[in-house]
């Protein structure tokens, strides 16, 4: 168990007194697993209070081979959030509603145990390209529940740590401008192998 709450431990944060080996070290006392998650990175819960909790993700080029698929990578969340890069860079693409944008197809989210279900609606959203930045170590961007966005690393691997707080949406958006084949997508967040894991992270620690 964490020895932080979730306001300490962002405090910390916005005060760069937590660096990303401090963190590596705490998953490690928690015994806290990663597992795969669908939009291409591994993502770690490290602390979880009511409504909030804190996420360590993780991309490098095999996690990113491991999404779900590149046509489903537009999406919103059921949580407002505070992203901190501890490690390289990521790039974030915002969308917006639009009569003159591109009509997009519009899947729908449900959890059971640890899988992710897309399922297809009879609804779509015409979206545009709205803005991109690029965040590297030590900055730091907030994001609301509702904003269309797609999120992908630009350095050969990048750590970030999610405060989220949840909002009153049950299910976020996902969002295709290809009709894909299945009208229901199931996706396993299965453990990350620890062994793998820590080869990988064995630079990082000390």
């Amino acid at each position: 168990m964490s020895k932080y709450t979730i306001g300490e431990f962002v405090e910390l944060l916005d005060n760069g007194k937590l660096a990303l080996d401090d963190v590596l070290k705490i998953r490690d006392l928690m015994n806290a697993p990663f597992k795969v998650h669908p939009l291409g990175f591994y993502s770690c819960t490290l602390l979880h209070e009511n409504n909030q909790k804190i996420r360590l993700h993780y991309w490098d080029s095999i996690t990113n081979a491991e999404q779900q698929s590149s046509e489903l990578m537009i999406h919103d969340h059921i949580f407002d959030f505070k992203s901190w890069i501890m490690l390289g860079a990521l790039e974030n693409i915002e969308y917006e509603e639009s009569d003159e944008g591109e009509r997009y197809y519009l899947y729908s989210t449900k959890y059971e145990n640890d899988s992710s279900i897309l399922k297809i609606t009879d609804d779509s959203l015409k979206i545009t390209y709205k803005n991109s930045s690029v965040y590297t170590q030590g900055m730091s961007y907030v994001m609301g529940a509702n904003v269309l966005h797609k999120t992908r690393s630009v350095a050969e691997r990048t750590f970030t740590i999610l405060h989220t707080q949840d909002t009153g949406n049950t299910s976020p958006r996902v969002l295709s401008n290809t009709n894909m084949s299945e009208s229901e997508i199931i996706f396993q967040r299965k453990d990350v192998n620890e062994k793998e894991l820590l080869e990988k992270l064995a630079t990082l620690i000390h």
